[in-house]
């Protein structure tokens, strides 16, 4: 038995072997976004696949381990079905599942950072009202997601399957900021376990300190 490197957040999904048996391929959250990766299983180097702004999920290999399969969304794009090869990071979508949905303005989302209370950087997303007017004051809603170890991350607007209709507040003239307190997957195992004992603490400061930064 070989203990291998531990990966960036400690939560690895493990994919499959690479065709050659000397990688392993896994997929994780990283921040507010996926990332699959391989770990070669000799040298424990781990490399990123993929490095943009998208939110993957399912992802398997094919029979040889040449093509890996996956759908991927991101802030104003519908999951669809794409496939890449898995030497080159290079998505081709293959489904049209939600080509017939509305046309409809989606609100603007960025990322931002701040520093909490006690000087920890925290991440999170902030949207926009439709058709936002730069200087405007608009209402701001602070949505917190459960777990505690959830995290928001840059999925497509329009599809939340929580229980906020996060792109209809958009719509009618809100601006939302989800917060990854401490406690959040995706930052690491440190930063995960920063909430024990300790629930309403920091957690609640980091979500105080991102409604001033917005």
């Amino acid at each position: 038995m070989k203990l291998l490197a531990e990966t960036f957040d400690a939560q690895p999904n493990v994919i499959d072997w690479s065709a050659d048996g000397k990688k392993i391929y896994f997929g994780e959250t990283r921040g507010t976004v996926s990332r699959i990766y391989s770990l070669d299983v000799n040298s424990n180097a781990i490399a990123e696949l993929n490095k943009g702004n998208e939110v993957i999920s399912g992802p398997s290999l094919n029979r040889s381990q040449t093509m890996i399969g996956f759908t991927l969304q991101t802030n104003d794009k519908a999951p669809e079905a794409y496939v890449s090869q898995v030497t080159t990071f290079s998505p081709v979508q293959v489904s049209r599942a939600n080509a017939d949905l509305p046309k409809l303005p989606i609100g603007k989302t960025e990322v931002i950072k701040w520093k909490s209370s006690d000087g920890l950087e925290v991440e999170g997303l902030l949207t926009y009202p439709v058709n936002y007017q730069s200087g405007k004051r608009v209402p701001l809603l602070l949505i917190v997601h459960g777990g505690p170890a959830g995290v928001f991350t840059q999925s497509f607007l329009a599809g939340s399957r929580g229980v906020y209709p996060t792109e209809v507040f958009a719509a009618r003239g809100y601006a939302m900021l989800r917060v990854n307190p401490r406690g959040s997957s995706g930052y690491g195992q440190k930063f995960r376990f920063a909430n024990i004992k300790d629930w309403g603490g920091g957690d609640y400061q980091d979500l105080m300190t991102g409604v001033d930064e917005a």
